[in-house]
Parts: C-alpha cells; structure tokens; sequence
C-alpha cells in the first residue's frame, strides 16, 4: 500500500504546497524527508505582521489585554505560501532561527526598524525584502526607505528591496528591471510606458488618481498579480477591459478596488478564456455610480477554476445578500467572502492585500460574512434557494467567521476612521 513517505521528493514538495504553516509543522517529526521539505518551505517566503490588540471590553471582563493573531486554520494561497508570523513571535524565537536557511522573500507589515535590522543581519541569504506598508499609527515615524537601503549595503547588497508606495527609491531610474513594484500614477512616473521596459515585471499595485487613458497603452510583461485601486471613490477605475491592456494568461491574483462594474473589465463571460490561470479575484465596489449594480453584474460571469472570490461593498442588505448567495453556480470551486468597504483616504492595496489575507477556504455554499457591525438582520441564518445554470437546487447561508471582538482589531488595524464613516453603534449597545 504506497504511503506519503513513499512519494517521490518533488510530488512531497507539491503536497507541502498546499498546506500551511502549522500543518507542516505537524508533519516535520513523523520522518526525515517531511522534515527537510517542511524547513526548506517554512523558511522560504515569511510574512511578519503587527498584532492587533482586541478590545478588552469585547472579550474579558477583567481588562486583560490580548492581541489578535492570524488564525492557524486558514489554508488559502498566501497562508499555503508563507510563514506568516508576528512581530513579537518573530523577535521572541529570532535567535533560534537557522541562519543559512535562504529567503526568496521577507514581507514587513509596518517598519518595526530594530527587528528588520535584526533580521538583515541574522540571515544569509535574503533575496527580496518588501516593506508592506511604512506608516502605522503603533510604529515610530522613520525614513524606511534610507535606513533599509544603508542596511542591504552593509549586509545583503544582492537583497532586492521593494518599497512601501510613494518612497523616494520608486525613482525608476534607480529599479534594475524589477519583479515587484507598487506605482502611483500621481508620483514618480510620469507615463505608464516606462513600464515596458520592466519585463521581468509579475507583480504590479497601481493607484490612480484620475481616470487613466489606458487603451492606448499595451503591456507585453507577464503579470501573475495585479492590483488596481482608485484613490478617490468618486473617479471611475477602469471602463474597458483589462485583457485589452495586460495580458493576463498568466494572471494568479486580480484585485480592482473603486468605483467599477465588472461588466467594464471582463469581455469575455466565461473568465478563464481570459484569465486561464486565476486563482484569486478580489473585487472591492466602493463608489456611487458603476459599483452598486457591481454584484448583480458578476452572475453573468463564470470562472471554474477560481479558487478565491473575495468581495467588498459598504452596506449588506438583502438583494446585495441574495446576488452574492447566487454566485456559487457560477464560481464552483471558489470559497467567497464577503468584507465591509470603506471610502476613506486609506493604503487600499494594504487593505485589498489583507481582505485576501483573512479570507478562510469555505465549503461550497457557504459564505464569509464579515462585516463589523451587523447591518443585515438575522445575517448568519439568511438562506438563499437558488437553481440558476445547475440542474439541483444550490442552498447557501453566510457565515460569520471572526467574532465581533475581532472584526473590530482587525478594521482598527485596516483603517483609523471606519467608525466614524458607518456610523458604529456603542460597543455596549
């Protein structure tokens, strides 16, 4: 009878692809070779984050403060790709960290400067550092940009250096043809063109100001993310569709946040004839105009080998329910979620980043409901009974997933005015 251990080392590796963190943990002591691909995955792509703290009055009578961390069963593509460890946790078992374990990508949510300098100097081998974001309201304000650069100098002059949005080293003329890079259409690029020259470009997080004439423009790089997110609702994102722009036949991970209906950017309704290859969808409806009509658009597309539909609007009411409940027929082996959108001034792409990032895989039917405050009466019990393109009928409910306590750490941590701008009741209410 064959067993995992009798896998071939690459079939193993593949296997190991599709877990996350603490399940290869489990596995690494039950023999040699889960162990040796279980350390080689682990150390490969890390992801330290800032813990949250919860709301004491939300969770414990007594006060005590607790922080938030990422739950350990959520098995979706970044959770299955990366380490995905805290600040604290990081620093608290650093020293017993293999040094000559190589890093193909350390990502820093926030610029904690010590422990980044701690790790530049603790390991050998770091090819691409990312800070995800510089500015958190817990951090010490510092000029990131500067004081990484002098440290790769001193410590890792190969590391790649992606930087947070609108630092100074978005210069082009200093980027030797990047694989990451996150652009305002309003900072240091004066036109899009520049981007050609880029062809080892994969990952790409445009802001856009203004409503960009892109038809003009083709791109030949072979993206496998794009973020596109509008700094003012109010301003349309795109209105023709992105295959006429980017090729996207080797597009992993779509994220479009502003004020757009998918009818704009998909030409084609079955989406894997476009996207063959995509794996996540994140679509955030914020706007008056386009984004309403945004959710009842989507039945008329289809993608069945999606694997992550991630959708964002700022109110959850019924009919808004009904069409997000509908769309399991039309995305089959998707798991959806469904988050609060907010308008603010805010780091979109962060927010976008982590609305994937705290996404869990559901079963078909069910869906993520994760709104703060609860907008939609009765919402974990809401039914729809729908037979829309499948010969039996398709029953799907929402699902609250975190708990209130945490829905509020993490919003406070995504933004630092949503309750203002919705309106949230007393936490005693």
């Amino acid at each position: 009878m064959a067993s995992l251990t009798s896998l071939p080392y690459e079939a193993l590796k593949e296997v190991f692809n599709h877990i996350n963190q603490h399940q290869a943990l489990a596995l690494a002591p039950l023999h040699s070779k889960f162990y040796f691909i279980a350390k080689s995955k682990l150390y490969r792509n890390i992801y330290v984050y800032y813990p949250q703290p919860l709301r004491k009055e939300l969770i414990n009578p007594n006060g005590l403060k607790v922080k938030f961390h990422y739950p350990k069963n959520i098995n979706n593509r970044k959770s299955n790709m990366c380490t995905i460890i805290s600040f604290d946790t990081f620093e608290r078992y650093f020293e017993k960290m293999d040094a000559t374990q190589v890093i193909d990508r350390l990502e820093v949510d926030g610029h904690d400067m010590r422990v980044i300098k701690s790790a530049l100097k603790h390991f050998m081998a770091i090819k691409s550092l990312e800070i995800i974001r510089s500015r958190h309201r817990a951090l010490v304000r510092e000029d990131v940009s500067d004081n990484i650069l002098e440290w790769l100098e001193t410590y890792h002059r190969d590391t790649v250096f992606v930087s947070p949005l609108n630092e100074n080293c978005l210069d082009h003329t200093k980027l030797d043809n990047p694989k990451v890079l996150k652009l305002s259409l309003g900072g240091g690029f004066k036109s899009l063109e520049v981007l050609n020259q880029f062809d080892s470009l994969i990952e790409l997080t445009l802001y856009i100001y203004i409503n960009h004439k892109y038809r003009s423009l083709l791109f030949t790089f072979k993206l496998h993310v794009l973020r596109i997110h509008s700094y003012y609702t109010w301003h349309t994102t795109l209105k023709y569709p992105l295959s006429k722009v980017f090729d996207t036949a080797c597009l992993r991970e779509l994220s479009i946040h502003g004020d757009f209906c998918p009818i704009m950017l998909f030409t084609n309704r079955r989406l894997e004839e476009e996207y063959p290859k995509l794996v996540v969808l994140c679509l955030r409806f914020a706007g008056d105009t386009y984004a309403p009509s945004g959710i009842e658009s989507l039945k008329y597309f289809s993608h069945d080998k999606l694997r992550a539909l991630v959708i964002s609007t700022r109110t959850s009411l019924e009919h808004e329910a009904r069409a997000i409940c509908e769309l399991y027929p039309q995305y089959p082996n998707s798991s959806i979620n469904w988050w609060c959108e907010t308008s603010a001034f805010l780091d979109n792409a962060f927010i976008s980043h982590n609305m994937s990032l705290f996404s869990p895989n559901l079963p078909y039917g069910v869906v993520g409901y994760h709104f703060p405050h609860v907008s939609l009466e009765n919402a974990p019990e809401f039914k729809y009974i729908g037979n829309r393109g499948v010969p039996n009928e398709v029953r799907t409910g929402l699902k609250r997933w975190y708990t209130r306590a945490e829905l509020y750490a993490l919003y406070d941590l995504w933004c630092l005015t949503w309750e203002e701008e919705f309106d949230i009741p007393p936490l005693d209410s």
